[in-house]
C-alpha cells in the first residue's frame, strides 16, 4: 500500500511539474528581430597559444583579415544599396563580387581583397540607356538595334558599354565622356 500511494504521489508530482503552456518561438516573435550580419571571428589567446591548437597564429590572422574585409564589403554594399534583394556574394581571386537582379538592371559589384569597393557593373536593356548616350549612339548608327548596354564605373566618369546589330554586322561600341569607339565589329555570314 505504501508503495502504491508513493508511485501515485510521485506522478502527481511529476504531472504537476510540467508546465502547462509552452514559450517557444512563434513566427511572429521571428520576424520582428533584426537581421545582423555574420559576426567577426573572435578567438582568445589561450586558444591560439594552446599546444592542441593545429592552426598557427599566421594563419588566424590571415582569416581574421579575410573577415575584416568581408565584413566592410558588406557594410559598404548594404549602405549603397539599400534596396537590393537576393544579394549573392561570391569569392573570386583578388576579392569578392555581390550580385543582384531587379526587373530592369544587373548589377555585380566587385570589392578588392580589403574589401574596398572596385566598380559597378550595371547590364539592362535599351530603356535605361541614357538619353543623352542613346541619341549619340543612334546618331552614328542610326539603322542598327540596340540588344544589351553595359555600364561601369572609373574615376573619370561612367563607361558605357553597347552592344548592337544590323542585317550584315553585329557590334560593340564604347562611350566615354561622349567620344565613341568601336570595339568589336563581326560580319554575319
Amino acid at each position: 500500500m505504501k508503495t502504491t500511494l508513493s508511485v501515485v504521489v510521485m506522478a502527481c508530482l511529476a504531472f504537476m511539474a510540467i508546465p502547462k503552456t509552452s514559450f517557444s518561438q512563434t513566427k511572429s516573435n521571428i520576424s520582428n528581430l533584426p537581421t545582423m550580419p555574420a559576426p567577426s571571428l573572435i578567438v582568445p589567446m589561450t586558444t591560439i597559444l594552446a599546444p592542441s591548437l593545429t592552426v598557427s597564429i599566421a594563419k588566424m590572422a590571415a582569416i581574421n583579415v579575410d573577415l575584416n574585409a568581408k565584413n566592410k564589403a558588406f557594410r559598404n554594399f548594404n549602405r549603397s544599396n539599400k534596396n537590393a534583394m537576393n544579394v549573392t556574394w561570391s569569392n573570386v581571386q583578388g576579392g569578392f563580387i555581390a550580385h543582384f537582379s531587379t526587373p530592369d538592371l544587373d548589377r555585380r559589384v566587385v570589392y578588392n581583397k580589403r574589401g574596398v569597393l572596385q566598380y559597378n557593373l550595371d547590364t539592362y536593356m535599351e530603356e535605361r540607356l541614357p538619353t543623352d548616350i542613346r541619341n549619340l549612339v543612334k546618331q552614328q548608327y542610326y539603322n542598327c538595334k540596340i540588344l544589351v548596354c553595359y555600364t561601369y564605373e572609373i574615376n573619370g566618369g561612367p563607361v558605357y558599354i553597347v552592344k548592337m546589330e544590323d542585317n550584315k554586322t553585329i557590334k560593340t561600341v564604347k562611350i566615354f565622356k561622349d567620344e565613341i569607339i568601336d570595339t568589336e565589329n563581326y560580319s554575319r555570314g
